[in-house]
């Protein structure tokens, strides 16, 4: 069983990735409060600063500001920005 901080919902959906000045189209595969799964065959380099746009309609879209913090053959683990800032503080685990 996998020791995790949050609990994973799968979530499918349009999204598209955005780092060093490329933009990456994609799907969504999981969220929590921690950050999201991102799939794309595109590689993603490690620790690296990015933007998630979610698109949970045609209407709407929400931005992520996130860091990679790990990839595989199906796409890349992005951990959002806030949720690392409240763990440096020492307020999170």
């Amino acid at each position: 069983m996998e020791n995790r901080g949050f609990v994973r919902v799968d979530f499918s959906g349009e999204a598209s990735l955005a780092y060093n000045g490329q933009r990456v189209s994609g799907n969504t595969g999981n969220v929590s409060l921690g950050g999201i799964y991102f799939k794309t065959t595109h590689e993603v380099p490690l620790n690296t600063p990015v933007m998630l746009t979610i698109c949970p309609s045609a209407a709407s879209s929400i931005n992520l500001y996130a860091s990679t913090v790990r990839t595989d053959r199906g796409g890349v683990a992005c951990q959002s920005i806030l949720l690392m800032c409240i763990r440096l503080s020492g307020l999170g685990k």
